[in-house]
């Protein structure tokens, strides 16, 4: 698949009704685990720390599709870069 084909299949993802299930479901996610750590200050260390990475992979998943479409321009523009130079 070339890199336009890969753009576009990501924008239709982000624009389709299951990314925004997706997303949605993924957002509650992210707002419950924030209110635990901030409301329960009894949690081990353990609960503290599997939070976090919640929330992190929350906010990673989240973007994914706006991310993968950044690499994929970036590999582009390098792979000009790197032909410019030769020439």
């Amino acid at each position: 698949m070339n890199d336009e084909d890969k753009t576009k299949h990501l924008s239709d993802l982000e624009k389709s009704p299951g990314w925004a299930i997706a997303k949605e479901a993924l957002l509650g996610d992210y707002s419950y685990r924030v209110t635990l750590l901030a409301k329960n200050r009894s949690m081990s260390k353990e609960d503290i720390e599997f939070s976090r990475g919640v929330i992190y992979a929350v906010e990673f998943l989240s973007n994914l599709p706006t991310t993968l479409k950044k690499r994929i321009e970036n590999e582009r523009t390098i792979s000009n870069l790197k032909k410019m130079e030769k020439n």
